[in-house]
């Protein structure tokens, strides 16, 4: 059992409202160097996230032959630069809903702002992804050093954000990632489906991010294997309009936030770590 081809989509993701600073000007650095955070999904080709031809012999229950992504939506909650990453403790899905429910409470709980080991760039930001050019997430400027870690927080969008900032989708309230495209079965039936998850989580994305003092406009770019959220541990393509498959989407996403995540400087904007 084995999917034959993956052809995934340099998939970007598009700020729709965030905390942060407008991502269509540059911020007023003074000298700082600026930061400019882009993401794409893993592989090459055009087109969208395709998985194709499974062969599926190992039991009764009936498999589906291809699937195909054309757009995905997630919520990040928070972007933060750390150094020493390998201290911070990454918590779990129950841990990071009782530490927003927290911050509900008390207001601003989780920190803001920028020292000479943690830059905090404040969302939420809508990820939309669509096509196969690189697009900028987040801009910011940001003290010189080395920071070897990235952390980020994938959190359900909440009434409160809306609030906060009314152009956000209030058709994302109660999700942190919708995922859309279609499934063939083994007759060559083609069927939309629209997967959709309220998968609260941290992840960390580590790596030498260095930022010299005499850098004016520093480019990374983050990766996501977007094919891998839908393959089972066994090598059979799930099935998102199959409740028990909607499931192990969910587990696969979540140790590919933790095992399938790339980031890196992307100085020729290609939309691959260099």
């Amino acid at each position: 059992m084995r999917i034959r081809d993956v052809v995934a989509c340099a998939f970007v993701l598009g700020m729709v409202g965030s905390g942060c600073k407008d991502s269509t000007s540059e911020p007023d650095a003074g000298g700082t160097p600026i930061v400019q955070l882009t993401a794409a999904a893993s592989g090459g080709g055009g087109g969208p996230v395709y998985i194709a031809k499974l062969s599926f012999s190992g039991g009764s229950r009936s498999a589906i032959d291809s699937l195909r992504v054309s757009g995905a939506l997630i919520v990040l909650k928070d972007i933060v630069f750390k150094a020493a990453i390998d201290t911070v403790k990454v918590r779990d899905s129950v841990e990071t809903e009782r530490w927003y429910k927290l911050e509900d409470v008390f207001g601003g709980i989780h920190g803001h702002g920028k020292d000479s080991n943690r830059v905090h760039f404040k969302g939420p930001f809508i990820v939309a992804l669509q096509d196969t050019t690189p697009v900028q997430v987040a801009l910011d400027t940001i003290p010189p050093g080395t920071y070897n870690g990235i952390r980020f927080h994938i959190h359900k969008l909440r009434t409160k954000d809306l609030q906060q900032n009314s152009s956000l989708p209030d058709t994302l309230v109660g999700y942190s990632m919708v995922v859309t495209g279609s499934v063939r079965d083994t007759t060559g039936t083609w069927t939309d489906f629209v997967y959709k998850s309220d998968i609260n989580e941290e992840f960390k994305a580590k790596g030498d991010f260095v930022v010299a003092p005499g850098d004016k406009l520093v480019p990374y770019v983050l990766k996501f294997d977007i094919a891998s959220w839908f393959k089972a541990p066994d090598g059979r393509i799930l099935d998102p309009n199959d409740s028990h498959d909607q499931r192990w989407i969910r587990y696969a996403i979540k140790a590919s936030l933790h095992g399938g995540i790339r980031c890196g400087r992307d100085w020729n904007h290609d939309g691959d770590p260099d």
